[in-house]
């Protein structure tokens, strides 16, 4: 499907855009010293159980990339706090701040429209929700329950 192969695309400029192209390092280095604020620090921070951050990456190849990018990146910066679990610090502020920025930049607009891109996730074609609800419906009737 083209929406698919087109999705496959975009994800792969946005990874590509922070690893490849480092550019949203400045961005996560003022984070991490302390120079800019985030909310996504501050919800980490707080330790709030109902905060749960999107994945926005479909591709494990892309969030495996991301991820050892900033991993390899953070242990070169010196923070302004300390980090006790590195993984879920990477996932829950450095994953939504780097690709949040990289929306911005790729696209064009402001930090509040990529968040808003960010939280609302990838864009699905039509034609890909109506062969997932077919796929789904078919299950359903095989094991009995429609």
């Amino acid at each position: 499907m083209q929406a698919v192969s087109d999705r496959v695309a975009d994800e792969k400029m946005l990874v590509d855009f922070i690893v490849e192209a480092q550019g949203s390092q400045q961005h996560l280095s003022r984070i991490l010293r302390g120079n800019e604020p985030s909310k996504w620090l501050d919800r980490f921070q707080e330790k709030s159980s109902s905060f749960r951050v999107p994945v926005y990456l479909e591709s494990e190849e892309q969030q495996d990339a991301l991820f050892s990018y900033i991993e390899r990146f953070l242990r070169t910066v010196q923070t302004a706090f300390p980090i006790r679990d590195r993984v879920q610090f990477i996932l829950d502020v450095l994953f939504p701040e780097s690709i949040i920025h990289a929306l911005a930049a790729l696209q064009g607009v402001s930090g509040q429209e990529a968040e808003d891109l960010f939280l609302g996730g990838p864009e699905y074609n039509i034609s890909e929700v109506e062969e997932f609800n077919r796929k789904i419906g078919q299950q359903l009737k095989k094991e009995g329950m429609l």
